[in-house]
């Protein structure tokens, strides 16, 4: 077979163990990396309960999705899960027991959070670069409640991190976990990016447009600031290079917008002359999704 059914992602997961997951985790790229490669992650199943079910429908359950749609390998979505039906759909059963219609409102999160993700696998379906990263609290939380990794495709490279736990954390990401083997990596290395003097990079959200102005060499020197919430996740897709001109405005609009999303950054770069649109719109395609 092609592929491991892979119970742990969904076991570990609902039950907050983010400990033991990532201990699994570490083990089989320790081992072989193309195995977490062939892993097919779900959160639910025919032989278990939905996943609205096991999860609700709340931010626990779009922060695990996050990362069902991009942790490397296959993505199982079962019956009727974007749609939050609460009915286990098994073999067994000829036609369905219950009278249920599509919940609208968690159908159009689906559509608005994950169907981006989903149009952007090829970002976050290989493992060949990708690089699981520690998380370094400075505040509340634990370290392994933050599974953050990067990796690298054809279009660029991408940054992920999911908080599964319900209460706040902040803290920073800058290194590889060197137990998976070889040394750690710094942030900007691990990425494939170019660390030389006054490079900087737009960063965007494929769910909402939102982007980031970041310096590659303030990522390799200092890594990058996270502040989640309960559930919260971030996901950045690297736009191309951008290389500051003597009129010093890159490093100007860095330094106003530290390190915060915003909303009109292409408009901004466009401004002073950089071509940095985000890749695609919000909410392109969602008709097909």
């Amino acid at each position: 077979m092609h592929r491991v059914y892979h119970g742990t992602f969904m076991h570990r997961l609902r039950v907050e163990d983010n400990t033991g997951f990532r201990r699994a985790l570490v083990s089989a790229l320790a081992f072989d990396r193309r195995l977490a490669g062939s892993f097919t992650n779900y959160l639910t199943n025919p032989d278990e309960e939905p996943a609205v079910v096991q999860l609700g429908k709340g931010d626990k359950y779009f922060a695990l999705t996050t990362l069902l749609a991009t942790l490397p390998g296959l993505p199982l979505f079962g019956h009727g899960q974007a749609e939050g039906l609460v009915e286990r759909y098994g073999m067994d059963y000829r036609k369905a027991r219950f009278d249920e219609d599509p919940d609208p409102r968690f159908l159009a999160r689906h559509r608005r959070e994950i169907a981006p993700l989903l149009r952007k696998r090829s970002c976050f379906a290989e493992v060949t670069g990708f690089q699981l990263l520690v998380f370094e609290p400075g505040g509340p939380g634990k370290a392994d409640d933050v599974l953050a990794f990067v990796n690298r495709c054809d279009t660029g490279a991408v940054l992920v991190a999911v908080h599964n736990h319900g209460g706040t954390t902040r803290g920073r990401l800058h290194r590889t976990d060197a137990t998976v083997g070889g040394p750690a990596l710094d942030l900007a290395t691990a990425l494939g990016l170019d660390t030389g003097s006054k490079v900087f990079h737009p960063w965007w959200d494929p769910r909402t447009g939102e982007g980031w102005l970041l310096e590659t060499a303030a990522l390799a020197r200092r890594g990058l600031d996270l502040d989640l919430g309960p559930y919260g996740t971030r996901v950045m897709l690297a736009g191309e290079a951008l290389h500051d001109r003597p009129d010093g405005a890159l490093p100007r609009l860095c330094e106003e917008l530290a390190g915060r999303a915003v909303s009109d950054l292409g408009a901004r770069l466009d401004a002073l002359g950089y071509e940095a649109a985000a890749p695609d719109p919000p909410g392109a395609g969602d008709e097909e999704s």
